[in-house]
């Protein structure tokens, strides 16, 4: 059960240096935490990284998963288990590292984003295609980590919750290929009884368990599960005589299937690439907030998070795995517990690392039944279904939004109804339509970018020369209310013109969308001290009003300055 850390040795004083200076958000303003570090007992920084990797372990199902709908040996399945222990160890350090990573305690777990791709490549290249193409895919999420904020004219809010919501009825689908035959036949009820009594474990102790249970709910009930197999008969005798035949101690080996590449397989892992870093901002938000209270969210903070992520998903595609991404389970037990010293990671990366020497463990993990499996994916499939529907339904849908996740959502079922429906398609079009996730985010992707089309909206208004008292403040009112955060900065710009003189009105341009407002002051003069007068006045301006940027340019006498604020 998750462990609050006593009054007496809550963090008192934060010392320096815990993030990089001369960082906006919280770089700037976070307390310090190495003292924090220090009066964390080492006791409970053990028994907390315990209780994170028993929540993380319970993830190592999607690797499972993907080794046995791709119809791996036994040998391959343990081989890539331990391999997987050994990628959460070196991911979830890198991730708490203050200069590669974001610098808190934020644990790593494999996605569900990265199923659909990797059994994909499987059946086309085998291991080493699907290693190769995580590698290629943790690559392609470090390249986009410090532009993800310019793509959220892509993956808008209603987008992001589409996305989490297509990888919940991805597990979901999966979790169904892996229930057992007919009731009827007696030697499958052993199964389903097991199933149940694993499922309704888990939503028990979810509904109605304690709350420290519930960070727990999943793990127990797989536990449950798992002894209730045992005794059934569900898990026989002559597993547990293999699991017992294996050393005891094994060095994995790292790398052992190489890895290969598929130019056709790039669309599905970069979409899955960018579900994992809009999966991991909103997660590393999450994670300062648990940290250092409701400070604003650091931007470079974030971009480090996902370029860490990425660097994770590479190591694990090296080592002979699947996809990895920042786990939102962890995150709320460093909520739930107070806990946020970085030793934390290490610990978990200590434990991960010494249970990746162990054979039987990978053997017992790689013969876990599958009706616990299906349980669990049941379970946790409805929970990330739901959270999707919730970010969504949080979004004003128009019309052009619910084009969008409507035509989504139906490209997806269609292919989880006809899984055949590409065979006969050209040859660049099986690798989209062989997933849900990847077909479904493509079609959101496309129509996002086709409806921007007119949605940028553009008003003029002409300014007196006089001064700004007659600017109609209905100008970044009504249907323009997106963009009357720009109105300070507006007013400020105009009034550091009008002491230049300008010969004849300002003509003030405002256009926008969802996403930025763009404001332009033409007029005939010279430029305003706020562009003259050196970087330190367009510096404090744009701090000031939160501002992307600002410049001015001039062309004989006819004069320019402009303004973006991202919304």
């Amino acid at each position: 059960m998750p462990i609050k850390i006593p009054d007496a040795v809550q963090c008192g004083a934060w010392s320096a240096g815990w993030m990089p200076k001369n960082r906006t958000g919280i770089s700037a303003t976070a307390p310090e935490r190495d003292s924090c570090a220090k009066d964390t007992p080492q006791t409970l920084v053990w028994l907390s990284a315990v209780q994170h990797v028993s929540v993380l372990s319970v993830y190592l199902t999607f690797p499972l998963v993907v080794m046995r709908e791709a119809g791996a040996s036994m040998r391959d399945t343990m081989a890539v288990l331990a391999l997987s222990l050994l990628a959460m160890a070196v991911a979830t350090v890198v991730q708490s590292h203050r200069r590669l990573g974001s610098g808190l305690l934020c644990p790593v777990t494999f996605t569900a984003a990265y199923i659909g791709p990797s059994i994909l490549a499987y059946r086309q290249g085998g291991l080493p295609l699907v290693f190769g193409m995580t590698v290629f895919a943790g690559c392609a999420e470090m390249a986009i980590s410090p532009f993800l904020r310019r793509l959220r004219a892509l993956f808008p809010p209603e987008m992001s919750g589409l996305v989490v919501l297509l990888v919940g009825i991805s597990i979901g689908s999966l979790a169904v290929r892996q229930l057992p035959g007919p009731l009827i036949d007696s030697v499958d009820q052993p199964l389903w009884v097991t199933l149940l009594v694993t499922f309704v474990t888990m939503a028990g102790l979810s509904v109605w368990g304690a709350p420290q249970l519930r960070h727990v709910a999943v793990l127990a009930g797989m536990m449950v599960g798992l002894v209730y197999a045992s005794f059934s008969g569900v898990f026989s005798a002559a597993e547990f005589a293999a699991i017992e035949s294996e050393p005891l101690l094994a060095i994995p080996r790292v790398g052992q299937w190489g890895i290969t590449f598929d130019p056709t397989l790039i669309t599905p892992f970069v979409i899955a690439a960018i579900a994992a870093s809009t999966k991991a901002a909103g997660i590393l938000t999450l994670a300062q907030r648990a940290a250092v209270g409701n400070s604003p969210p650091d931007r470079s903070m974030i971009a480090r998070g996902i370029f860490a992520d990425g660097l994770g998903t590479a190591v694990a595609g090296l080592f002979g795995t699947t996809g990895l991404s920042t786990s939102p389970s962890s995150v709320a037990l460093v909520a739930a517990t107070g806990i946020t010293s970085r030793r934390v990671a290490a610990a978990i990366g200590a434990i991960f690392s010494i249970l990746a020497f162990l054979p039987p463990l990978s053997h017992a993990l790689a013969e876990f039944p599958r009706p616990v499996i299906a349980a669990t994916m049941f379970f946790t499939g409805c929970l990330v279904l739901t959270n999707g529907l919730q970010m969504i339904a949080a979004c004003a849908l128009d019309n052009r939004k619910s084009l969008v996740v409507g035509l989504s959502i139906i490209a997806a079922l269609a292919i989880e109804a006809h899984p055949n429906i590409a065979a006969n398609a050209p040859a660049f079009l099986p690798p989209i339509m062989g997933s849900s996730l990847v077909l479904g985010t493509s079609v959101g992707i496309a129509l996002t970018l086709l409806f921007r089309i007119g949605a940028k909206q553009r008003h003029v208004l002409a300014v007196p020369s006089a001064g700004i008292s007659e600017m109609q403040s209905g100008f970044f009112a009504g249907p323009r209310v997106a963009a009357a955060k720009a109105e300070p900065a507006a007013r400020e710009l105009l009034e550091s013109i009008t002491t230049t003189g300008p010969c004849g009105p300002v003509t003030l341009t405002l256009s926008f969308d969802d996403y930025a407002v763009d404001v332009r002051a033409a007029y005939i003069g010279v430029l305003p001290p706020l562009v003259t007068h050196g970087q330190h006045a367009a510096r404090a301006f744009i701090r000031q009003h939160g501002l992307d940027r600002v410049r001015g340019w001039s062309r004989r006498d006819r004069v320019c300055v402009d303004f973006r604020l991202s919304l």
